[in-house]
């Protein structure tokens, strides 16, 4: 299992995840000269600049839930790629829901944390581990064919 890349790319994306959630997402200065409010996956401190923030939080379990148990279905390669691709578009949901529900009324500036970052990482360490786990697939197929 440890011996393949693409569960390499999985536990890296796993880990990107992880401290996405932890990390502050993006920090806003809103209308009324308050201090800075961090946006986390699970809210914020400060003022309330998204309507349900927990959303954040389950598009991000949920694709590290699906990168997890991609890592132990190497056995079956196809469900594997459907699982990767599925926690893929989790953390394309997760962009679009934080697009979708920002109350830009609230907001005078706003800056990028690493947080915001991390969902994209673990997207393309995804698509990594997709290519690799396609490649074993084409392989065993080639394989197949040669007996």
């Amino acid at each position: 299992m440890w011996q393949r890349k693409q569960t390499v790319y999985l536990v890296l994306a796993l880990v990107a995840i992880c401290f996405c959630l932890y990390l502050p997402v993006l920090g806003f200065t809103p209308m009324a000269m308050a201090p800075e409010t961090l946006l986390y996956n699970l809210g914020s401190l400060g003022v309330e600049v998204v309507d349900k923030p927990w959303i954040l939080f389950i598009f991000l379990a949920l694709a590290f839930i699906l990168n997890l148990v991609a890592i132990f279905m190497f056995k079956n390669r196809k469900l594997q790629m459907r699982l990767i691709t599925w926690a893929a578009i989790a953390c394309v949901g997760w962009y679009a829901y934080l697009l979708a529900c920002l109350d830009w009324s609230k907001i005078s500036q706003y800056s990028v944390k690493l947080g915001v970052c991390l969902p994209l990482i673990a997207m393309v360490l995804s698509y990594m581990a997709f290519r690799g786990v396609k490649a074993d697939e084409e392989l065993v197929k080639s394989m197949n064919r040669i007996r």
